[in-house]
């Protein structure tokens, strides 16, 4: 039986083509999250329009981040969630706005396991609704929306579909 001999080059592609596989098989799940901030939220005491940073959290359970207060998960956030963090929170900024303009977008590494997408909106200050955290199965995270206006988040279907 006579050995199989290659040429240098028919290696290296046969090499590339190896290590490419390699590569693109260890990349981390992520969604990319669309966001969107209206032209009135989060001001200050002149009046005035502020960006608002959110934490975007993957989970394997919701019942943590479900049960906790804005205060607990501002403060203490990754020690509350540890067991059910799938990957190290998403920290982004969302700048106010307004209608007709195209929302952002944050790509959010998940970890293997996530089920959930938690969402907590560090607004300077809450409203009566108190709507600064917002779970997603983490199946919407990429079909909604994330919305901050006045002192509120929420998850909407885009405009245009």
């Amino acid at each position: 039986m006579r050995p199989i001999v290659l040429s240098p080059l028919t290696s290296l592609f046969a090499l590339s083509c190896i290590a490419a596989l390699a590569l693109g098989g260890c990349s981390p799940p992520r969604a990319a999250v669309q966001l969107s901030g209206m032209q009135v939220m989060n001001q200050n005491e002149l009046g005035e329009s502020a960006p608002v940073k959110l934490r975007l959290y993957p989970l394997r359970s919701d019942a943590k981040f479900r049960a906790a207060t804005v205060d607990a998960l501002w403060v203490g956030d990754e020690d509350l969630l540890k067991a059910d963090l799938t990957h190290a929170p998403t920290i982004t900024s969302v700048f106010p706005g307004g209608e007709g303009r195209a929302p952002g977008q944050v790509e959010v590494e998940l970890g293997d396991g996530a089920k959930w997408l938690g969402v907590l909106a560090l607004y300077s200050k809450s409203d009566a609704s108190d709507r600064r955290m917002l779970i997603l199965p983490i199946d919407d995270a990429e079909r909604l929306v994330l919305t901050c206006s006045g002192y509120s988040i929420t998850a909407e279907k885009p405009a245009n579909r």
